[in-house]
């Protein structure tokens, strides 16, 4: 009898082997991003502007992106980069970005920064799955006007959030979430961004640093439906039946005797 089991293991696996993550090229994960700009300048005189170009990149599997740049105007130097690191799979999106800048302003120096980074991960759900979702985002501005922001959001096919992490300023959040995703198209997001301007007499400026991040992470499971779990609780019950027969005392056999 136990082999009666084999049908449905056999459905079983072959749910754990489907894709509960779909990423469609209509709608693709993507990365955008303004570059990261930095200028600083002295008496009233700016200097070069370090940038890096545009970019808008969809992206599959794992992928990786960085950038930096430089200014200087005298004595007076700054600098800002950020990097972003993602990992696409049928089962997990994991994903992480970080947006720094700083400048050395001494006396009479200027500094204007300015930089977005933009992670959206689009995917579709088939049939309803469990998920675990965890959103972290961590803000620091050495500015007392700090105009810096980082955020992570799970939405809803409606665009709604269903669950998100925002900082703006100086702060950390942390947020986590399990439930079950219906049929549907989602967005996993994170944005990291900052647009700064001051002078070395402004508070917080002679020595001006920003930095802003976030993380997320969203696992799936199925969510077996009623019919496998029909199979697999009828393969339960065989199962025991199967066991308890077994261990049943079978009678003696009494051989008969015939006498010619």
């Amino acid at each position: 009898m136990k082999y009666l089991l084999l049908p449905c293991l056999c459905a079983a696996a072959s749910l754990a082997r489907a894709d509960n993550l779909n990423y469609l090229s209509t709608s693709p994960p993507v990365i955008y991003d303004t570059g990261i700009q930095v200028q600083v300048g002295a008496g009233g005189t700016a200097g070069p502007q370090g940038s890096t170009g545009t970019y808008n990149q969809s992206i599959d599997g794992s992928f990786a992106l960085a950038r930096a740049a430089a200014s200087q105007w005298g004595a007076v130097t700054g600098s800002g980069s950020f990097s972003v690191n993602t990992t696409l799979t049928g089962d997990s999106i994991v994903g992480s970005g970080v947006l720094k800048s700083g400048a050395s302003l001494g006396s009479g120096g200027s500094v204007m920064t300015n930089g977005l980074l933009d992670l959206n991960v689009y995917f579709t759900v088939t049939s309803a799955i469990q998920v675990t979702v965890d959103l972290t985002t961590a803000s620091m501005d050495t500015l007392g006007n700090a105009q810096n922001i980082a955020a992570a959001v799970l939405e809803g096919p409606d665009s709604s959030a269903i669950l998100e992490a925002i900082t703006m300023g100086d702060g950390k959040q942390s947020t986590s979430w399990s439930g079950v995703l219906a049929p549907g198209q989602y967005l996993l997001a994170g944005v990291v961004a900052v647009q700064d301007s001051a002078s070395s007499g402004d508070p917080g400026a002679a020595n001006y640093a920003s930095r802003d991040s976030f993380d997320f992470s969203l696992t799936a499971a199925s969510v077996p439906e009623p019919g496998v779990l029909s199979l697999l609780t009828l393969g339960f019950l065989v199962m025991l039946a199967a066991r308890a027969l077994a261990a049943r005392p079978q009678p003696r056999r009494v051989e008969k005797v015939v006498r010619r």
